[in-house]
């Protein structure tokens, strides 16, 4: 037996999760129905239920998911870079923004579930169950322990949220300034870089 099989998602599993992230980015989770997931993955109803318990459960799969392909990137075998800091953040910075850019139907619904009062699962449980794999990104590279709530606030509103927010808004934003893409992208990575060294090693002490 091929051992990879033992790991593959069966194909309606796939379809239903595909469908789901297309769904809830267009038309949100509260605007979206099992029976329409369901329908347009080609699947019966019963189907549905046989993977996944509730809606609720299918948008929770798709945050982990989410983070759990985030730790996976984080934890890339690019050397650290103890005598080239900046640049050893930056190469980060670039690898974050391309797997960010391959999953923009999740931040699409990430910033719309979570920009309101909706019954939808709060992403901040999940993005918790990843946390430790930021703090161990950060202390590999020499930061300061991040002290608590510090930590929390620094990981999710300074190094996670701005990359969501550029990856949503970064052709908008060229386009109306009359920007250079690439050249847009090259300034926001040395920015935020910048920014999250200078916060990690000046503020985060205990």
């Amino acid at each position: 037996m091929n051992p990879d099989a033992e790991v593959r998602l069966p194909d309606a599993e796939v379809r239903l999760l595909e469908v789901a992230r297309r769904l809830f980015a267009e038309k949100g989770f509260d605007g979206t129905g099992v029976a329409e997931i369901a329908r347009e993955a080609g699947v019966a109803k019963s189907l549905f239920f046989h993977y996944f318990r509730t809606k609720e459960a299918v948008l929770q799969r798709i945050y982990q998911d989410f983070f759990r392909d985030s730790e996976a990137v984080q934890s890339q075998s690019f050397p650290v870079q103890h005598d080239a800091p900046a640049q050893d953040s930056e190469a980060f910075t670039r690898v974050m923004l391309a797997f960010l850019r391959r999953n923009e139907l999740v931040l699409r619904i990430l910033m719309r579930e979570n920009m309101g009062n909706t019954g939808s699962p709060s992403v901040f449980g999940v993005f918790q169950g990843s946390y430790e794999t930021w703090k161990s990104w950060y202390a590999e590279r020499g930061f300061p322990p991040l002290a608590e709530p510090d930590g929390h606030i620094f990981v999710f509103f300074f190094t996670l949220l701005p990359c969501l927010s550029y990856i949503l808004f970064d052709e908008s934003f060229a386009q109306h300034f009359g920007l250079d893409k690439a050249q847009l992208e090259t300034r926001f990575v040395a920015f935020l870089s910048y920014t999250t060294r200078t916060l990690a090693q000046k503020l985060l002490t205990k």
